[in-house]
């Protein structure tokens, strides 16, 4: 094409233009993948800065063009070679620049400020939850009563508040796990679609996470109500769980996968991406954690499908095989009067939880440094950075569990537990001396529970009342209570005389009870009777000491 074709300017050939400029490079390449991803290329391209990126390459011996000259030698005189030549020298000699350039909006619902501020929240609560009520289990302060009631009744206040927090992360890490792989088949059956594989590697990494708060809560939870709801829930967790990490490690091993992602124009922003801009060393790293975690999760599935599907009889069975090969007796007293088998036990199930404890400590940590790298590379776009609303209602995800715990640590555990019940229950507290075992329900037809599952039980008030009238120990009434003509029990029973041999000159006779019975200690036996109430104090008057 001629000179004159571009209103009298020489454009430079593809030997002599000098591509130095990265900034102005870059932002051309950033602004021609924005405008090839909303579709506005062919009709409104990004002139000003193509003529800006122009400019920077003519060589000092020659002329700049102006803006028109420019235009038209970009929109229809421009050589193929040169064109691809203006795109790679950006993409393979600025990276940095690059990447702070590229309009690129990361993935604010996994990786921003809000939600990372709710997954420190839930590690932060299931380390203390954990830490304490596995310390508990070797009964600290035993010898020093004073200490020992303060550490119960803080220990307490985790101890009552457990159950709500593992049902709340459970219920989490079912709803990562669910969006996890819904992310992961709509990028297989809607390719055509924007699916960042950053957003894909998020949601692996963090539903892998959410599984390890509530898996190390498991290994202190002692209490067992609800067995199947808990085994539903952990059984949806173990198949979720296996999804997501199969879709996860076939789309990094098949690059006809990634390739599919990777091939339409809305896509080049995130080709641009895994060539430039991601840390590949802390990609690495957080794979081979995965593959870590999920050897981890597998042991626990082991154990879990054994403690599921295998019969009380064949483990016991088992369990006595096991004991007689190694010469000792399941029942042999261990610490603090505990079986052997319950230490052995005890301890794996803490060493698990550990385990646990540190998978998850690793993931978060290094989930943190990958997000901090890629939020440092990546320009102002990127909203990893920035408060959204969804953000700010993430945050009330674990403020049932805090209210939980300072409120049975304030009030206790019973008061704090019959708030959350209707008038028409009542908390009872099971313990050694209060076992209230398999009672039948009164009117309403209450149960109560076995005291082998938790120290507090939920009743019906006619249930609660009969406890107490057939005699069942519990906190319904104490020794000195008596009963009106109602029924209703008062409150302790007045002192009488006969019961104390002693004379009250507070209260009137007929009142306190200080008058019994005629023949009550020596009134008869004096052989005097004048018809009055009997003067006490007075021989033959009912007076005096028995």
């Amino acid at each position: 094409m001629s000179a004159a074709d571009f209103y009298g300017w020489v454009p430079p050939t593809l030997q002599t233009a000098n591509f130095s400029d990265c900034d102005v490079a870059a932002k051309w390449l950033a602004a021609t993948v924005n405008s090839l991803y909303n579709g506005t290329h062919d009709n409104d391209p990004p002139m000003q800065v193509t003529f800006d990126y122009i400019s920077t390459f003519v060589p000092s011996n020659m002329s700049l063009p102006t803006f028109g000259q420019a235009a038209q030698w970009f929109g229809s005189g421009i050589d193929p070679d040169f064109y691809q030549a203006m795109i790679e020298y950006p993409f393979e000699q600025c990276p940095a620049q690059i990447c702070n350039a590229l309009v690129w909006t990361g993935d604010a619902d996994l990786a921003g400020i809000g939600v990372m501020v709710v997954f420190y929240l839930e590690a932060v609560f299931a380390t203390m939850y954990f830490v304490l009520l596995a310390v508990d289990q070797w009964e600290p302060f035993r010898r020093r009563p004073h200490h020992r009631r303060r550490w119960t009744w803080v220990v307490g206040a985790f101890q009552e508040s457990l159950q709500a927090f593992m049902d709340t992360g459970l219920l989490f890490a079912i709803a990562m796990l669910v969006a996890g792989v819904y992310r992961h088949g709509s990028s297989r059956l809607h390719p055509d679609k924007t699916h960042s594989i950053y957003q894909l590697t998020n949601a692996t990494y963090i539903a892998i996470f959410s599984v390890f708060p509530p898996l190390m809560l498991q290994m202190v939870t002692h209490h067992k109500r609800r067995l199947r709801i808990r085994a539903t829930l952990w059984l949806a967790v173990v198949a979720l769980a296996v999804a997501i990490v199969a879709l996860y490690f076939s789309l990094t091993t098949s690059t006809g996968r990634v390739l599919n992602l990777l091939d339409r124009e809305s896509a080049i922003t995130d080709l641009i991406w895994e060539a430039d801009c991601e840390p590949v060393d802390l990609r690495g790293a957080l794979d081979d954690l995965i593959l870590t975690a999920c050897s981890l999760l597998a042991l626990n599935c082991l154990v879990w499908f054994y403690h599921t599907l295998v019969p009380s009889s064949l483990r016991d069975r088992l369990r006595g095989g096991f004991h007689a090969c190694l010469g000792r007796h399941a029942q042999k007293p261990g610490r603090y009067g505990r079986s052997w088998w319950d230490n052995v036990r005890r301890t794996a199930k803490i060493v698990n939880g550990v385990l646990c404890g540190l998978i998850m400590w690793a993931l978060l940590g290094l989930f943190t440094g990958y997000r901090s790298a890629v939020l440092s590379s990546m320009g102002t776009s990127n909203s990893d950075g920035s408060w959204s609303f969804s953000q700010v209602f993430a945050l009330a995800t674990w403020v049932p569990v805090a209210i939980d715990l300072v409120t049975i640590y304030i009030y206790g555990a019973q008061e704090s537990l019959e708030g959350k019940v209707s008038e028409n229950f009542q908390v009872v507290e099971v313990n050694e001396k209060n076992p209230l075992m398999d009672a039948g329900g009164g009117e309403m037809g209450g149960t109560v529970y076995r005291s082998d599952l938790d120290p507090y039980q939920v009743v019906e008030p006619t249930t609660y009342t009969q406890l107490g009238q057939t005699g069942v120990p519990g906190p319904v009434h104490t020794a000195g209570d008596y009963q009106d003509d109602t029924g209703a029990y008062k409150g302790p029973q007045p002192t009488t005389y006969e019961q104390t041999g002693t004379y009250d000159p507070s209260a009137p006779y007929a009142q306190q009870g200080n008058y019994v019975s005629p023949t009550a200690y020596g009134y008869d036996r004096m052989g005097t009777h004048d018809g009055q109430p009997p003067n006490y104090g007075q021989p033959g008057h009912g007076g005096g000491q028995p």
